[in-house]
């Protein structure tokens, strides 16, 4: 079984067993994504899920995507959202890197 975290447009994928912690799931995707778990919530249908909850109990089916949600402040990041967005482009040697950012995050965070 798995789960799909979503996160900037990137897919995380997950392997959980029914006794897996929906907390566990969010440490998991945080490092990937190289965020901190303790700023990060995860949502499914604009519900945010209850984190000490087992998957198996969290009415979540295998495969099924949940999104991962950085929490700036008191105010809550969603990328899917209908936000502003700004591109910012990244040119190192040769090689450059464009994304899409939704307008309140600093620099610091887009990095």
């Amino acid at each position: 079984m798995s789960l799909g975290v979503l996160y900037r447009s990137e897919r995380k994928v997950v392997k959980v067993t029914p006794t897996t912690k929906l907390s566990e799931v969010l440490e998991e995707a945080c490092a990937h994504f190289k965020l901190e778990s303790k700023n990060c919530t995860l949502v499914r249908k604009k519900n945010t899920l209850d984190l000490s909850m087992p998957f198996r109990l969290s009415r979540l089916s295998s495969n099924e995507n949940v999104e991962l949600v950085y929490n700036s402040g008191t105010k809550a990041i969603s990328t899917t959202s209908k936000l502003a967005q700004c591109k910012i482009a990244l040119k190192v040697d040769d090689s450059s890197l464009v994304n899409s950012f939704p307008h309140n995050l600093t620099l610091l965070e887009m990095v």
